[in-house]
């Protein structure tokens, strides 16, 4: 008997249930542990010269000095309390908050080990960044979509639209995977609107001084790894590849998912610890190449690193097989299905006009 994608979408929220009460693994332990340690040695050693910069500049922004600050003002009541606190506290809590963050999101994703072991993650840390916490805002958008549940839904889109030039399209990718209702989707959109709205009408000034803080003082994209940079809207070529080829549904949102960074105008490299949270194997170790990089090239070095990327996209792209879904939609591709039916049931996922379906046998 064939079943329509939605008992895939169920057998998958059974996944991250299964997932989220796992017990935490050696391998795991260890990286939760290193990144706390490297946490504390930042925090402690906090000075003039050893400091969360993008973290300082958060808490500037609570007190309406929103020169470098460009993301959505729902985090500026967290940032008014922070800011009363000594700032290596302030870094303590907002550390353990990304790490937290990071680790939940991977968890939910599925994500390999190694992106416990990457640079990537631990300039998050050293900067102060947000990029742990919107990694948790994705995965709670993704959770809820997959049970139903818009309110959180909506909740988990505002965390991810902090960064909006990523976080929308990002949304919108795994909006599509998770074949809701489309009185789900319009749920959701209001709740995030509304809550949006609400900080929008108490903090007006983000808005109005929107176009004149980009024009005045522009984010420091030394180090964006966007393609964009160089070929400007040529770039979107990226995204144009997956419909123009014929592809099946789950290599052409690899495709996409993969192409993000490439292709939006302004992506920094600490951004790439929301795509690390997803089974990309070893790849994420090759952030670890900015160790070398910064020494000899400075900042604007790490734009090399938009070979991780972009490796990906081609792997994808050139790979025979479309089974090997990066968002998961194929449970068939990363564990045993059977592991979640009833033991009277056999389950495999096949894909007919590019659209999944389960032969379910009783």
């Amino acid at each position: 008997m064939t079943r329509p994608a939605g008992n895939a979408i169920h057998i998958h929220a059974q996944m991250i249930s299964q997932r989220l009460s796992q017990k935490i693994r050696l391998t795991e332990w260890l990286g939760v542990i290193l990144a706390f340690a490297i946490l504390a040695v930042f925090v402690l050693h906090q000075s003039e010269a050893v400091y969360p910069v993008d973290l300082k500049n958060y808490l500037d922004a609570e007190r309406h000095t929103l020169q470098r600050y460009y993301y959505l003002p729902i985090w500026l009541p967290m940032f008014e309390l922070l800011a009363r606190l000594p700032l290596n506290v302030a870094w303590l809590i907002w550390g353990v908050l990304n790490i937290l963050g990071f680790w939940f999101a991977w968890r939910v994703f599925g994500g390999g080990v190694w992106a416990w072991f990457t640079a990537t993650l631990f300039f998050v840390i050293f900067y102060g960044q947000i990029t742990g916490i919107l990694a948790a805002g994705v995965a709670v958008f993704w959770m809820a979509l997959l049970h139903d549940r818009w309110l959180l839904a909506g909740i988990g889109a505002c965390i991810a639209l902090t960064k909006y030039q990523w976080g929308l399209p990002l949304l919108i990718i795994l909006a599509f995977l998770a074949r809701r209702s489309k009185r789900t989707y319009f749920l959701t959109t209001c709740v995030t609107f509304a809550i949006i709205g609400i900080f929008l009408s108490l903090y007006p000034e983000w808005l109005s001084t929107l176009g004149t803080r980009y024009s005045l003082q522009p984010p420091n994209d030394q180090a964006s790894i966007s393609l964009w940079r160089y070929v400007g809207p040529v770039s979107l070529i990226l995204w144009g590849i997956p419909f123009l080829l014929p592809l099946n549904d789950v290599k052409r949102l690899n495709l996409l998912f993969l192409s993000i960074p490439l292709v939006t105008p302004y992506f920094q490299p600490h951004d790439l610890l929301v795509w690390f949270a997803f089974p990309l194997g070893i790849w994420p170790t090759l952030s670890n190449l900015t160790f070398v990089i910064l020494p000899h090239w400075g900042l604007s070095g790490l734009r090399w690193l938009a070979l991780i990327p972009l490796m990906l996209y081609i792997y994808h792209l050139v790979h025979p097989s479309g089974s090997m879904s990066l968002l998961l939609l194929n449970p068939a591709s990363s564990v045993t299905a059977r592991a979640f039916v009833d033991p009277g049931y056999t389950l495999d996922v096949q894909e007919q006009n590019g659209e999944l379906f389960t032969d379910v046998d009783e």
